[in-house]
C-alpha cells in the first residue's frame, strides 16, 4: 500500500526493496490494527480464547491460533506453511507488479543480520535462501549482500554496537554497491 502511494510522488528510476531477516514478522514500531493481527483468523474472539488458554492454562501451544504474533525466532516465519512466509512472498509479488505497471525496475537487496558473525556461525541462511528462491519464482533480481559484500568479514566492523543496525560505513558500502 505504501509503495502504491509513493511511486507517483517520487517517480524513482529503479525500486530496491531492502529485505531484512525480520521482515516476515509483524511491525513492532507502532500498535498493529486488529484487522492486521487477526487477518488470518476466522474469529478474533476464538483466536483470543485459544491464545489465552495456551498461555495461562496449558503454558504451551496446544490449541491452534492464527493470530499474527511477533516471534522471537525469525526462522519460525519461514517454516513450511507459515502464513508469515506466504504474506511476505505475496507482498514482494505485489511490489513487483506495482513497479511493472509503473514501468520501474524492481530488485531485492537481501540484508544480513548485522548482529551475527558473517561466517559459518551465521544462522539465518534459510531466510536468505527463501528470498533468493522467491526472486527466481517471481523473476525479480535478488542481491544477497551477505555474500556480495560482507561474507567472512568481522561483522562488528559494520554495526552500531548498541542497537544492531548497520553503521554509516556499512550504509556507504551498500550505497556504493547500488551505484555500481
Amino acid at each position: 500500500v505504501l509503495l502504491e502511494k509513493l511511486l507517483p510522488i517520487y517517480h524513482p528510476d529503479p525500486v530496491f526493496l531492502a529485505y531484512v531477516v525480520n521482515d516476515a514478522e509483524p511491525s513492532t514500531a507502532m500498535p498493529t490494527p486488529p484487522e492486521e493481527v487477526y487477518r488470518h483468523s476466522r474469529s478474533w474472539f476464538l483466536t483470543e480464547v485459544a491464545e489465552r488458554l495456551n498461555r495461562k492454562v496449558f503454558r504451551r501451544r496446544i490449541l491452534p491460533s492464527r493470530k499474527d504474533n511477533v516471534g522471537s525466532d525469525y526462522l519460525d516465519g519461514f517454516e513450511e506453511g507459515s502464513v508469515k512466509w506466504r504474506d511476505s512472498r505475496e507482498a514482494i509479488r505485489e511490489m513487483r507488479d506495482l513497479c511493472a505497471a509503473a514501468g520501474k525496475p524492481f530488485a531485492i537487496l537481501m540484508m544480513p543480520d548485522f548482529t551475527q558473525g558473517f561466517d559459518e556461525r551465521y544462522g539465518l541462511l534459510k531466510i536468505h535462501s527463501a528470498v533468493a528462491s522467491w526472486g527466481r519464482e517471481l523473476n525479480v533480481p535478488v542481491f544477497d549482500l551477505l555474500t556480495l559484500l560482507f561474507r567472512g568479514e568481522d561483522h562488528t566492523k559494520w554495526l552500531v554496537p548498541w542497537d544492531g543496525h548497520p553503521n554509516p560505513e556499512a550504509h556507504r558500502r551498500m550505497a556504493a554497491f547500488l551505484v555500481d
